[in-house]
This record gives C-alpha cells, structure tokens and sequence, in this order.
C-alpha cells in the first residue's frame, strides 16, 4: 500500500519545465559553469597583461592519409586559437578535422608553438590524431610539423595557407586569419 502511494504522489509531482532544467540542471563531474566563464575571461585579459594579441584562425583545406590499401584525400576544416608574444613567439591551439564520411581520416585536435619571422611561422605541436571511436588502437597523441604563412591585409588580420604533417598525414588549409587587440 504504501508503494502505492509513493507511486501516486511521485506521478502527481510537477515535472520541471525545459526552462528550469536549463536554470538549475542536475550537479555533474566536471567544472562548474561559473568558473568556466572566469577561466575564459581570464584568457581575454591574459593578452592584455602579457603584451601579446590574440589570434583566431579559420580555414577549410585538404588532407592526404594512406588507408589501407590506396592514399586518400579528405576535405578538413580548421579552427585555431592562439597567441602571439612579443611580435614573435606563437602559440595556438588547433582543432582540425576531417569532413568525410571515410571511416579513418585524421582528426587532430592540440598544441602548437612556433616563431614568426617576416609572417612565416615554422611551428612544432603536440596533436590528439582521433581516427576511430571503435579501434582505439588507431587513436594516438604525435609530434606536429608546421609551416604558416599569413599574408596581412590589414591591422586586424589577413589570410593565411598552413602546411601541416603528422603521423603520416599531410593537411593544407587556406583561410582567414583575424587578429583581436591590435596595439
């Protein structure tokens, strides 16, 4: 009997509405969302502090990759967020994946730190090199070679062509390269 009431009552309770799940949505593992905001505020005012500008890249290019038996070319698209210290030191990281439906393409998500001499940027990294969600065999961190080139339009920004080779894959992206806080 007594289940049976509980049942009752748990039944007749009000659900929350969509509104209130987005408000108040249940306590999970992780970072809090307030102090995800402050770590992006952070990053923001890191450039001011640091004399550096912060950069942000986005492009579409290709990837070539040998699968297993013939070399492969993929569409990639490019997101890249980074900083430039002192005119010269370069930071970013990058994500980079493929647009296919090919079942192992290259998808790179990291690092990289590279110095810029006359907007030719030689850089190194550290990528994630994602391939398969059911081989994780296939799924391994590698050393990146980098070679960027930006050509300014103006103050703000301009248009860059990026070579990249990691773990046998080879990806150049095209694209626009805008620049925050230009002082």
């Amino acid at each position: 009997m007594r289940k049976l009431i509980k049942r009752i009552f748990k039944a007749n309770t009000p659900r929350k509405s969509t509104y209130e799940q987005l408000l108040y949505p249940r306590k999970r593992a992780g970072l809090k969302p307030i102090y995800k905001i402050e770590m992006a505020v952070v990053f923001c005012f890191l450039s001011f502090a640091g004399f550096s500008q912060v950069h942000f890249d986005m492009g579409a290019g290709a990837s070539t990759f040998k699968d297993t038996k013939n070399t492969c070319v993929v569409p990639v698209m490019r997101l890249a967020f980074g900083y430039q210290f002192s005119n010269n030191i370069t930071t970013e990281g990058i994500i980079q994946p493929a647009i296919t439906r090919k079942s192992t393409p290259h998808n790179f998500l990291g690092f990289k730190v590279g110095y810029n001499i006359y907007d030719l940027i030689p850089s190194i990294g550290y990528l994630y090199d994602f391939r398969s969600s059911d081989n994780h065999s296939l799924n391994k961190w590698g050393v990146a070679y980098s070679l960027k080139y930006v050509v300014p339009v103006n103050e703000n920004g301009g248009l860059f062509f990026d070579g990249l080779y990691c773990q046998k894959s080879i990806q150049v992206t095209v694209g626009f390269h805008v620049i925050f806080n230009n002082y």
